[in-house]
């Protein structure tokens, strides 16, 4: 995954991947949810090519355990890293989906443990759902006209 755009909060406490950072698809919540939108067949190719490193002592690296997973996000809707990626970071992932209801970006949040915790930062999802919704109409061709 390549982060192509960032929000920073202005706190010295803080996650901070510069754009064009390039993270892991397995143990991330933007890397998984995008997986969430591949065939089981496209996501087992993409992980005997790319790797399931162990980044944490909580990512996983087996494919049985993240296609189960992935059927979770596939379900709810978003995707979560508890800390699979960098210990102590937590972070959530909506998609941006666009006109014709494909995934077009995502819109994530990262936070360090110590500002939020797990279930904080899922009390976020409506705001992000309704700022990925507001990204979405904003994208539509009919705007550009």
């Amino acid at each position: 995954m390549r982060y192509v755009d960032r929000a920073e909060v202005d706190s010295p406490l803080r996650v901070s991947f510069p754009v064009g950072s390039i993270v892991p698809f397995h143990c991330t919540a933007s890397g998984k949810l995008y997986l969430s939108t591949l065939t089981t067949a496209e996501v087992r190719a993409l992980m005997a090519a790319a790797g399931m490193a162990q980044f944490s002592p909580y990512t996983v690296t087996e494919i049985e355990i993240l296609l189960s997973e992935l059927e979770v996000i596939r379900k709810q809707g978003y995707a979560l890293d508890a800390q699979e990626f960098l210990v102590g970071t937590i972070a959530i992932a909506v998609p941006i989906l666009d006109f014709r209801a494909r995934l077009s970006s995502i819109l994530t949040v990262q936070v360090p443990m110590l500002r939020m915790s797990l279930d904080d930062v899922v009390a976020c999802l409506p705001s992000l759902r309704d700022a990925a919704g507001r990204l979405e109409q904003i994208m539509r061709p009919e705007r550009s006209l």
